[in-house]
């Protein structure tokens, strides 16, 4: 398993001091399930309420969030644009982190937001934090779902974790 960098921590460490309720998905969710893979940003899926988007808002000024390809645009953050903003693309000092209000899984790729997620999510405590991780199915669907070369590269990886996963269960 790979090791999250120092930077992700970071990242981490402050959506949880903003009490941000959020279940994180994506390459950082493979490497908490056990995937040997690498990834240089964190993608997050967090509840919709007015009132985690203003936490959310909080958390990104903090961390000097700009959005990826309009660096030098001044975007005021706020809860509003938040919640209008179905996939958020950050810039940080710390590193890229991506704000998905769903993400495909299922059997049939069906839309899965925070509320699905949360509900077959684990819990994965590491340095003093705990954070909500996406099951590893719903991780490997969207992978599948979303069919990009980077994706499909650790899929079999990811299968053959769930898989091990599954038979440990039995």
């Amino acid at each position: 398993m790979q090791k999250l960098s120092k930077n992700i921590v970071a990242i981490l460490r402050i959506l949880n001091k903003h009490n941000i309720e959020y279940v994180v998905v994506g390459g950082v969710g493979n490497i908490l399930h056990g995937a040997d893979i690498s990834t240089k940003d964190i993608d997050v899926c967090p509840a919709t309420s007015k009132e985690n988007f203003k936490r959310l808002s909080n958390a990104l000024i903090e961390l000097k969030a700009k959005l990826r390809g309009a660096e030098d645009v001044e975007v005021p953050i706020a809860a509003g644009l938040l919640e209008n903003m179905h996939i958020g693309t950050w810039v940080t000092p710390l590193g890229d982190l991506d704000t998905i209000h769903t993400i495909p899984a299922g059997l049939k790729g069906e839309r899965y937001n925070f509320e699905k997620l949360y509900q077959r999510h684990t819990d994965s405590t590491f340095e003093g934090l705990t954070v909500h991780v996406a099951s590893l199915k719903d991780i490997v669907a969207s992978k599948r779902f979303a069919g990009r070369p980077k994706d499909l590269a650790v899929l079999p990886e990811l299968e053959e974790l769930l898989k091990q996963l599954e038979e440990a269960q039995e």
